[in-house]
């Protein structure tokens, strides 16, 4: 098991623990499962933002209404000439660090 949250709050990249909290685990026959809770508030505010998202459970039904799971925002799409020209740049500068 991994707990991203906890490894960003001892590296400083966030200041504290309240409004989310996430695990990655492992089962022993392989499978893997990505757990995330937060608080009602922050659900609310950022449910729409991952088209992959699915309400599995709304038993008290304070969640808003989502479309349907799909996976399009993660489909490969062709980059502009500035994004294919700063990925470019991006390998080039870290390439030396391969050989560290």
């Amino acid at each position: 098991m991994q707990c991203p949250d906890e490894l960003d709050l001892i590296l400083g990249l966030i200041d504290e623990i309240k409004n989310y909290y996430g695990w990655l685990i492992q089962f022993a026959d392989g499978n893997r499962l990505d757990l995330h809770v937060q608080m009602i508030e922050v659900t609310k505010k950022d449910i729409l933002d991952d088209k992959l998202c699915r309400i599995l459970l709304d038993k008290d039904d304070i969640l808003p209404s989502i479309p349907g799971s799909t996976d399009k925002d993660y489909y490969v799409k062709k980059p502009s000439k500035a994004e294919f020209g700063c990925a470019c740049n991006e390998f080039w500068w870290c390439l030396n660090n391969v050989a560290k």
